[in-house]
């Protein structure tokens, strides 16, 4: 009896330690693998132009996440989805870079490491009231590492901005002094 529950006690033991080890246990980790920094260019804006919103990456220590090259059956590549656009207009799809390439095992996938620099050109309409708007956004990513891939994170960002009012330098203001003749008791 008293070997069965040493037994049962180191079999336990052994059961804890490899669950511990397991390289599979932090899937779904709420800790950010990616963060990302937005701006946009050029800031103020006048109506009728078109702005750069430009999101700089920081990826993680050993963390990579997949470039437009990859084949998204191979590794979901990096999104830039836009869910505010403050009265801007989207032009064309969002820049993401290609990625680095990587072989393993006879495959080619193409990594973003350690940071880059995503683009989405933006257009002030026409008719933009001065003021100030703001960009809200996600990216959208499986970070992986060398031994694996992990469950789709999103990391949030926002750009302030600033549509400035019509151009005063193009407004010129004209004075007119005419003469009047006054007559005693009608002022």
């Amino acid at each position: 009896m008293r070997q069965t529950l040493v037994l049962l006690a180191a079999l336990l033991r052994l059961s804890l330690t490899a669950t511990a080890q397991d390289p599979f246990a932090n899937f779904g980790s709420t800790d950010p693998k990616v963060s990302g920094k937005a701006v946009l260019s050029p800031n103020p804006a006048e109506p009728g132009q078109v702005v750069t919103l430009t999101v700089t990456l920081t990826i993680q220590g050993k963390y990579h996440v997949y470039g437009s090259a990859n084949d998204p059956q191979m590794g979901l590549p990096i999104a830039l989805e836009i869910d505010e656009l403050g009265g801007l207009e989207m032009v064309g799809d969002p820049g993401i870079p290609p990625g680095e390439p990587h072989e393993a095992f006879g495959l080619t996938t193409h990594w973003l490491m350690s940071g880059a620099k995503l683009t989405q050109t933006l257009k002030v309409p026409d008719d933009a009231a001065g003021g100030e708007f703001t960009i809200k956004g996600r990216l959208i990513y499986s970070p992986c590492d060398d031994q694996a891939c992990y469950d789709e994170e999103e990391a949030s960002f926002e750009a302030a901005g600033t549509i400035q009012a019509e151009n005063l330098e193009d407004v010129s203001i004209t004075t007119r002094v005419e003469p009047v003749t006054a007559r005693p008791g009608e002022i």
